[in-house]
C-alpha cells in the first residue's frame, strides 16, 4: 500500500509517478533529518547539504526547479494534514517515520492544487498495532572527522610562489635586471620574506578544526501495541551532535510522540497524532563548513583555505619571533594591524570561531485529531482537524575584541510563533466488482490558516 494524496492505494494499482521509501532504510540511516535520509534513495529527488553545520537544512528539488526567484521547495504532509512548504523539518525524528512516498507527476500531485507544483513529500509516522505491547530501545554513537581538506602550500613553496610571482612581473618591465633584490622593490616581497625567517610553519585547517573527532549520539525508546478496539504508539527521542569546528557548533533535539486511535462501535473510530519537538542550534558563521564568495574571509574555512602558513595565530614580536603576551600572562590573537599579518587586518577566523555566537531554538507542538464513520459498506466519511505551532528565537553576539562586533560587541535577537490550522472532511468511496475492477471516489473540504506573530 502507497499513500497519495488524502487516501492510500495498491502499489500494483498506482498510475503516477512515487517514490517510497520504507522504515528499514530510515532505520540504517542515522541522520539528524528525513530530508538527509531521503538523500540517493528517491529517484528524481534531488537533496544538495547546504551547509555542513550540525542540523543544518538542504536544498530539496523535485524534478529540477519552477521557478528562478520564487519558492522551490515541496509541499510536506504529515499523517495527512499539510504543514506546508515551510515546516521546519528539525521537529520530525526520523525513528518515528514509517514510510516517506514522494509525489513527482502531474497525476499524483494534482489534488493538492498549486501547492504540490514543486512536488509533495507524504510522511506517514508509526501507528500501534494488534499485538501485546512491544518495546524498542536504540543507541548510535558516532564520531565526525573532516577528511580530503584540499591540499594547501606549505611555507617553503608559498615563499617560493610569492618571489617568482613578482620576479615574473619584474622582468616584464623594460630595462630589468634579472639579479635584482625584490626586497628592494617590492615592499610586499621583503614582508613575506621577513615573515618566513620567523619559522611559522601554520596549518590553519589544523586550527579551525577540533582535536577530537566531533561526536554524535542517537537515543529512541518506543512502545507500540494494543487491541482491535485500541492501538497505540508513543516514542521519546534524544539526539546530539557536535560539528568539526571550533566554537559554538552543536545540534540538540528532543522529541515526543503519542499515536493512539480508537474503535467505538462498528461505525465509529477516533483517534490522534500528538508531538512536541525542542531543537536548539548553537553555531556562529563563521562555524558553517562552506566556502562564502570571493574576498569573503569571515568564515573559518575560507580563513584557512586563503590564510598564507607563513603567519601564525598568535602576536609574535617581528624582531625576536617571541609571542607577545596579554596583561594575564596568555597569549593573544593576531588581527594583523601593525603586527606580523597585513591582510585583511582587524579580523581572526579562529578568535571569532571562538568568541562569537547564533543560537536558535524552536519549540513545536502539533496535534491532529481525526473521527471517522462507516456510513455503509464501502463509503466513510472522516473529519481532521489539527494545529502545529512554533516557538522560534535567535540570539546572535559578535564579541568587541575583533570582527565586525568590535570595539563594542554587537547582538541581536529576533522571535516569532508561527499557527498552522488545517480542518478537512472528506467522503471515500471504494467499490471492487468480480474481483476485478476497482471503483473509487473522494469528496473532500479542507480549509488551511497560517499566522505568524512576531
Amino acid at each position: 500500500v502507497v499513500a497519495i494524496g488524502y487516501g492510500t492505494v495498491k502499489k500494483s494499482d498506482l498510475t503516477g509517478a512515487v517514490s517510497t521509501v520504507d522504515s528499514r532504510s530510515l532505520e540504517n540511516t542515522p541522520v539528524a533529518r528525513v530530508d538527509q535520509a531521503l538523500q540517493g534513495r528517491a529517484a528524481g529527488v534531488q537533496i544538495t547539504q547546504a551547509s555542513g553545520a550540525p542540523g543544518a537544512g538542504t536544498i530539496i528539488r523535485v524534478r529540477g526547479g519552477n521557478s528562478i526567484e520564487g519558492n522551490n521547495e515541496p509541499l510536506w504532509v504529515i499523517d495527512g494534514i499539510i504543514v506546508g512548504t515551510d515546516f521546519n523539518l528539525n521537529n520530525l525524528n526520523t525513528n518515528d517515520i514509517k514510510a516517506i512516498e514522494v509525489l513527482k507527476d502531474a497525476s499524483s500531485i494534482a489534488i493538492y492544487g498549486s501547492r504540490g507544483a514543486n512536488g509533495v513529500v507524504l510522511i506517514t509516522t508509526h501507528k500501534g498495532f494488534d499485538s501485546k505491547p512491544k518495546v524498542t530501545f536504540s543507541a548510535r554513537l558516532g564520531f565526525a572527522k573532516a577528511a580530503k581538506l584540499p591540499e594547501v602550500l606549505g611555507s617553503d613553496d608559498y615563499v617560493d610562489l610569492v618571489n617568482t610571482a613578482y620576479m615574473n612581473e619584474y622582468l616584464s618591465l623594460p630595462g630589468a635586471d634579472p639579479d635584482v633584490d625584490l626586497d628592494t622593490i617590492y615592499d610586499e616581497v621583503r614582508e613575506v620574506n621577513e615573515q618566513y625567517l620567523l619559522g611559522y610553519e601554520t596549518d590553519w585547517y589544523d586550527e579551525i578544526t577540533r582535536d577530537a573527532p566531533a561526536l554524535s549520539q542517537d537515543y529512541n525508546l518506543a512502545i507500540r501495541g494494543g487491541t482491535e478496539d485500541a492501538r497505540y504508539a508513543a516514542s521519546f527521542g534524544y539526539y546530539d551532535e557536535e560539528g568539526i569546528l571550533l566554537g559554538p557548533s552543536n545540534y540538540r533535539r528532543y522529541a515526543f510522540r503519542v499515536n493512539t486511535d480508537f474503535k467505538l462501535g462498528k461505525i465509529f473510530r477516533i483517534g490522534e497524532n500528538f508531538s512536541v519537538t525542542q531543537s536548539q542550534t548553537n553555531s556562529n558563521e563563521e562555524s558553517k563548513f562552506e566556502y562564502g564568495m570571493m574576498g569573503d574571509w569571515t568564515r573559518g574555512v575560507d580563513w584557512a583555505l586563503r590564510a598564507a602558513p607563513i603567519y601564525p595565530v598568535y602576536l609574535v614580536d617581528q624582531a625576536t619571533g617571541d609571542y607577545i603576551l596579554d596583561g594575564a600572562g596568555e597569549k593573544q590573537y593576531d588581527d594583523g594591524g601593525l603586527h606580523s599579518r597585513p591582510i585583511n587586518q582587524g579580523r581572526h577566523a579562529i578568535a571569532e570561531l571562538n568568541w562569537n555566537s547564533d543560537d536558535y531554538k524552536r519549540n513545536n507542538f502539533g496535534n491532529r485529531t481525526f473521527a471517522t464513520f462507516t456510513i455503509l459498506d464501502g463509503l466513510t466519511a472522516t473529519f481532521n482537524a489539527s494545529i502545529d505551532v512554533q516557538n522560534y528565537q535567535y540570539k546572535g553576539f559578535e564579541n568587541p575584541k575583533i570582527g565586525d562586533g568590535a570595539p563594542t560587541a554587537r547582538m541581536d535577537e529576533s522571535r516569532y510563533t508561527r499557527t498552522a490550522v488545517n480542518l478537512n472532511q472528506l467522503i471515500n468511496y471504494e467499490k471492487t466488482f468480480n474481483e476485478v475492477h476497482n471503483f473509487s471516489a473522494l469528496l473532500g473540504h479542507e480549509s488551511y490558516k497560517r499566522d505568524y506573530t512576531y
